[in-house]
């Protein structure tokens, strides 16, 4: 039996609690606002007592809170009162979170007033007990109405207010990107929560007291956890691309913090604002991203707006298995291959390949190895591996296997190693493209055609029937450039030292593109499957 892993923000609120834990900034510039580790630590105590007596704890609870003070408070307090906080992105869409509620059944729902009338709206969850994390007419009670329960009820006022829980019990349900298929529910376990708090602050030498700007959610609600001082800039954090450059440099100029996380598609447009303006993001040393492959062109302009010696990394995971393996913009820089470099497995994560397959496996002794240098699909175990999805019995059959009797986890995703043992990514195995000649890996032709300065980004797509697809790029264009260029890109192509060796000179035909489809949570994972369809209608 073991706490909650939120004890960890307890223990840390203990000897410090006049550090900052948040800081948000509001709508006026220069204007921040933030709480303290021990006004934290008091507020989700008052909130789980309060909980609890209200019978939430053990239960499921949607939790559909704009990032801020309330987001912070109300996942903790759920999570210290031993409840089940579910994690769904408003953004994945109707029919999307219509149906992670029904999967989950929650037995409360805590939301701002737009996610409530959305609730009532649409029937989400119709027998949940409410409560709002803002002000509402209606007498529903909010957040501070639950913590002067929890504080009117005696038998939490001294001691601790978490309940003792079992490290295999559930912390959370977090919900994927749904960026290929449908969003599933992962079951995060408190052993899973403190394994996957332990890998990170070890790979990046993180220590309480740094300082982090955070423009992702749920890495944010990790602070507490690592005794940071968590800076949240004010943006729409379900579009993260759109991102107002001058917000993060607003949070850099005042605080100069230690480190930075944002996705590949923060990063360039931040990125691009400091080559045109000359700003930089003083203090920072130490940038995060994932969600997608960070390009080099990304890596190189947010190098020159930090100090010197500071790195760019790349932890490489997904919801289900995070981090399984990093590596930094010291190490990339002059690497050259097939795909992208992602790095060396994570200590204390094993990671395999198993052959390219679109059925299940049931254990890793049934299939044949990969031979070394060879694309297979990525297999990773480890104490910070989800082992479940919630009401996913189809999903659970494809991407659960056993490895040596314990359970591993299929990331879907293609890779290889090379000699020095790093691994390459090659992009999801449902996106390869199924020529008659073979599949092709996308990653790997898109990292040939990036290198062109004429192109920002690019996606390989197969059209026609699987087995006998054509290999169409779609590309976005640098600005100043136009589709006069395409038959230069193409020449650049054919006449690549490696398009024999990744398959880009099966490449048809070339298309532009103003604006990829994305996924919701980081801006982007490209939607390769819309963006088919797209190229399908433009090549018939």
């Amino acid at each position: 039996m073991t706490r909650p892993v939120t004890d960890r923000m307890s223990t840390w609120a203990s000897t410090h609690p006049e550090q900052l834990a948040v800081v948000v900034a509001e709508r006026k510039r220069g204007n921040f606002r933030g709480f303290t580790y021990g006004a934290f630590e008091q507020r989700t105590r008052d909130l789980a007592a309060g909980f609890i007596e209200l019978g939430f704890a053990g239960k499921r609870v949607v939790l559909m809170v704009t990032p801020g003070k309330g987001m912070f408070e109300a996942g903790y307090g759920l999570m210290r009162a031993g409840a089940v906080p579910i994690l769904i992105d408003p953004g994945l869409g109707l029919s999307s979170v219509s149906q992670a509620l029904k999967e989950t059944s929650p037995f409360g729902f805590v939301g701002i007033p737009t996610a409530l009338a959305a609730r009532a709206l649409y029937r989400w969850a119709p027998d949940a007990t409410v409560i709002s994390a803002g002000r509402v007419k209606s007498g529903t009670p909010s957040l501070d109405d639950v913590a002067d329960r929890g504080r009117s009820i005696e038998q939490w006022t001294t001691g601790s207010v978490t309940s003792i829980v079992a490290d295999d019990e559930p912390a959370a349900i977090v919900f994927t990107s749904g960026s290929t298929g449908p969003p599933k529910g992962v079951v995060m376990t408190h052993k899973i929560f403190g394994a996957q708090v332990d890998m990170i602050t070890s790979m990046y030498g993180l220590t309480g007291g740094m300082k982090s700007v955070s423009t992702f959610a749920p890495f944010a609600l990790l602070g507490p956890l690592m005794g940071l001082t968590t800076y949240m800039p004010r943006m729409d954090f379900s579009k993260p691309g759109d991102v107002d450059p001058t917000r993060i440099i607003e949070l850099t100029d005042a605080f100069h913090p230690d480190l930075m996380f944002g996705s590949p598609a923060l990063l360039d447009r931040v990125g691009r604002h400091g080559e045109a303006t000359g700003d930089t993001l003083d203090g920072v040393n130490l940038v995060l991203s994932a969600g997608a492959p960070v390009r080099s062109h990304i890596q190189r302009r947010i190098l020159n707006m930090v100090p010197e010696g500071t790195v760019i990394a790349t932890p490489y995971g997904a919801t289900e298995a995070l981090p399984v393996a990093t590596i930094d913009s010291s190490e990339l820089a002059g690497l050259e291959g097939a795909g992208i470099c992602v790095g060396r497995p994570v200590p204390g994560v094993d990671v395999t390949l198993i052959p390219i397959l679109d059925e299940p496996v049931s254990d890793i002794a049934d299939v044949s190895e990969v031979p070394q240098g060879s694309f297979g699909e990525v297999v990773v175990r480890g104490p910070n591996v989800s082992l479940e999805y919630v009401e996913r019995p189809v999903d659970m059959a494809m991407t659960k296997l056993f490895w040596e009797g314990r359970v591993a986890h299929r990331m879907g995703d293609l890779g290889r190693f090379d000699e020095e043992g790093r691994l390459w990514f090659g992009g999801r195995r449902s996106h390869r493209v199924r020529s008659a000649h073979g599949d092709v890996p996308t990653v790997p032709v898109e990292s040939l055609v990036d290198q062109h300065p004429a192109v920002a980004r690019s996606a390989l797509v197969g059209v026609g029937q699987p087995g006998e697809q054509r290999l169409i790029v779609c590309v976005e264009l640098e600005p100043g450039y136009n589709d006069d260029v395409l038959d230069e890109i193409i020449s650049f192509i054919d006449d690549h030292a490696e398009a024999a060796a990744v398959g880009a000179e099966r490449v048809e035909r070339l298309l532009t593109h103003k604006g990829f489809p994305t996924d919701v949570r980081h801006n982007s994972k490209i939607d390769r499957p819309a963006l088919a369809l797209w190229a399908q209608k433009r090549v018939e």
